[in-house]
């Protein structure tokens, strides 16, 4: 029988795991870790201040366990055990040790860290751009770096592995959308599908984005700036050299990661920052379609230098990928519709309502993925040719 975690037995779970000793244990400090239905977790604090996420995966409703914990578990396995990629090892959460039989891991816990969204980008008026052109940068290596690697691939799609079917980042956005599951939805969440659907050249132009992928690397598949953590002084950091030194930026909950295609990753993080801006809208149901998009606190301007920074930085520790793909740019759009979409879905299933900005967030995606050379320019500001031109002159 599976072991339970809870306040009263961590502790001693924590004794039998070799890690620590009783010492180690004594006036231990506990309190709940993130809330959600997949884990859960105890932050722990030792005596001498070092704290720890203590996480357990929790069975679904059908009564099963999803073992994207383990999924991490090999993540964390590949770029410990491979030398050529120990480098990667900045760049992520520690996890200390992962119990197979009981789902149960054991990670660092990043006390001087905050979550770019809740901690920076909420806070900001005017967004940084240091911290994405760190994050482009550290994306680009990380895929570089497994890039057609053999090795890396053996261990992330062996046996085991939850998260190694073809398409799998794309399976959320397929299974949603479905006659067999429209009994057991919000009405709200019916209309969004009804409008999706209505649309037939943005149905056909989702399946060719979809056809398009092509896995060649390892990649996070859950990348959005909820996973991504910086270290609190990350303003007296210099240079990206200096942040990569002191591990300024961290990409957490790597529990869904895979080999697959970089530029689901890429297209993924920068829709978190246009659905920053659409999320902004005033929702009120008297007002209209243009009202609503002129009420954004936060508007396309805004977030424009962190969405071209994120591309050119990451463009220039990758060049390679603009060979590998040629339409780079064609699929790097029609992902970011295909994220904005699957975004959007989960949170109307979330809160249960259709609102202004959900309407027009299946716009812009329907325009990134049918028109996606003219969107280009909507989106970024500048041509194809001024987003690559940082590789030119480097």
């Amino acid at each position: 029988m599976m072991f339970s975690l809870s306040h009263k037995n961590v502790s001693k779970y924590l004794e039998q795991s070799g890690i620590f000793s009783q010492q180690d244990l004594l006036n231990l400090k506990l309190e709940l870790g993130k809330l959600n239905t997949k884990n859960f977790s105890i932050v722990v604090t030792l005596q001498n201040g070092h704290k720890f996420i203590v996480k357990q995966e929790r069975p679904t409703l059908s009564g099963t366990f999803s073992q994207e914990i383990f999924n991490e578990w090999q993540f964390q396995k590949v770029i410990s055990e491979l030398p050529k990629l120990n480098s990667l090892k900045i760049f992520v959460r520690e996890m200390l040790a992962y119990d197979e039989d009981n789902l149960i891991a054991i990670y660092r816990y990043l006390d001087n860290y905050l979550e770019l969204h809740t901690g920076i980008l909420e806070s900001k008026k005017i967004f940084p751009v240091t911290i994405p052109a760190w994050i482009g940068s550290i994306l680009g290596q990380i895929h570089r770096a497994t890039f057609n690697d053999e090795d890396a691939y053996i261990y992330v799609t062996q046996k085991g592995s939850f998260w190694q079917s073809t398409g799998a980042a794309f399976s959320l956005l397929q299974g949603r959308i479905t006659p067999e599951i429209l009994s057991m939805i919000s009405p709200d969440y019916i209309k969004f599908i009804s409008l999706y659907q209505r649309f037939d050249s943005l149905e056909q132009a989702t399946l060719e984005a979809i056809s398009s992928w092509q896995a060649c690397c390892i990649v996070h598949n859950d990348l959005n700036i909820a996973n991504i953590l910086v270290h609190q002084e990350w303003e007296k950091v210099k240079s990206f050299t200096e942040a990569q030194e002191q591990s300024t930026v961290k990409i957490i909950d790597w529990e869904r990661s895979s080999w697959g295609d970089p530029i689901f990753d890429l297209g993924n993080l920068i829709a978190n920052y246009i659905l920053i801006w659409l999320s902004s809208m005033v929702v009120d149901p008297s007002m209209e379609m243009e009202e609503s998009i002129k009420s954004a606190e936060i508007t396309l301007e805004d977030i424009r230098p962190s969405i071209v920074i994120i591309i050119q930085s990451y463009l220039h520790n990758f060049p390679e990928i603009l060979q590998h793909f040629p339409n780079f740019f064609k699929k790097l759009l029609q992902f970011i519709g295909i994220a904005i979409i699957i975004q959007t879905q989960a949170k109307i299933e979330y809160h249960k309502l259709l609102v202004n900005s959900d309407i027009y967030a299946l716009q812009v995606a329907k325009s990134l993925l049918c028109r996606p050379e003219i969107s280009l320019v909507s989106i970024f500001g500048i041509q194809e040719k001024e987003l690559t031109s940082i590789i030119v002159n480097s």
